[in-house]
């Protein structure tokens, strides 16, 4: 309990120093906190290591620790930069995101039976939880996995909700995700989490890969659509949103198998923009423990 307490203070520390310098200055304090997290702390700098090296075999020692590099500063960013949102407008949150289809995801947000977006821990997917529903004129529901720390998981969740969106913790009787796709509502999920060990496993960089198959069981019953959300920094504190809709057609037999298909179909969009942006995916989980 002390120890997440601390640990929560100088959390709100770096909140207080965050919003006072600004989400537009933040370069060098994540340029500072980067060089102590890998060039000091080494903090989980083997995992980052070895999933980079995994992903890219063809990469030099030397390209591979420059991409671990860079992935360290956008996420002391990152951190910085969230801490900023609870307090700025609205429309300034709004205007951190550019997204050129967001008339094509509100027709088919008002025509369809609930509406899926499935991202990544890539790029920023907590401007693109606040920001995309905001031009969308809507709200979204996410599904939140609580931290470690129940202080740091209470005030992420507020951040969350300060702009109007609705946490679902992880956990939530499905009943309860269902009716927010009954009511046609907007429903955000993080996929690229670790499975578990015996679960389903779909293919990463050519690796297998455990996953948490909710999701694509989620949209075969409820024939909700179903897109991939990536909010990927363009320049300074700005994103950009890719969305790219996972089709259903050509799905085999089976629904266990059409389950896999559409999550490799996930995987496959994810591949392609961590290929992209690789300095943008969050090196230090171990997505591939076993």
């Amino acid at each position: 309990m002390m120890k997440n307490l601390f640990e929560y203070i100088v959390f709100l520390l770096f909140v207080k120093f965050a919003q006072l310098v600004g989400v537009k200055n933040l370069h060098y304090p994540s340029k500072y906190l980067a060089f102590l997290f890998y060039n000091i702390l080494k903090l989980r700098k083997n995992v980052v290591l070895k999933n980079l090296r995994i992903a890219f075999p063809e990469k030099s020692e030397y390209e591979i620790e420059k991409i671990a590099a860079k992935s360290y500063y956008h996420f002391s960013r990152l951190i910085l930069e969230i801490m900023c949102y609870p307090k700025m407008s609205n429309s300034e949150v709004s205007n951190l995101l550019i997204c050129d289809n967001v008339d094509e995801l509100k027709a088919v947000f008002n025509e369809a039976n609930g509406l899926v977006f499935l991202t990544a821990h890539f790029g920023n997917w907590e401007i693109g939880a606040i920001s995309l529903p905001m031009q969308m004129g809507t709200i979204m529901y996410p599904i939140i996995k609580p931290q470690r720390n129940p202080y740091v998981t209470k005030w992420l969740n507020t951040m969350r909700e300060t702009h109007g969106n609705k946490v679902i913790p992880l956990g939530m009787s499905i009943r309860q995700i269902y009716k927010v796709l009954k009511n046609k509502k907007l429903l955000g999920v993080v996929g690229d989490q670790r499975g578990p060990k015996d679960g389903m496993r779909v293919k990463l960089f050519g690796r297998d890969t455990a996953i948490f198959s909710g999701t694509g069981e989620l949209v075969l019953k409820t024939k909700a659509p179903l897109y991939v959300l990536f909010a990927v920094r363009v320049e300074g504190h700005l994103y950009k949103a890719f969305s790219e809709k996972i089709n259903f057609e050509n799905l085999p037999a089976g629904t266990s198998e059409q389950v896999r298909e559409i999550n490799q179909r996930y995987m496959n969009l994810l591949e392609k923009y961590v290929k992209l942006y690789p300095e943008q995916w969050f090196w230090m989980h171990n997505i591939w423990k076993y």
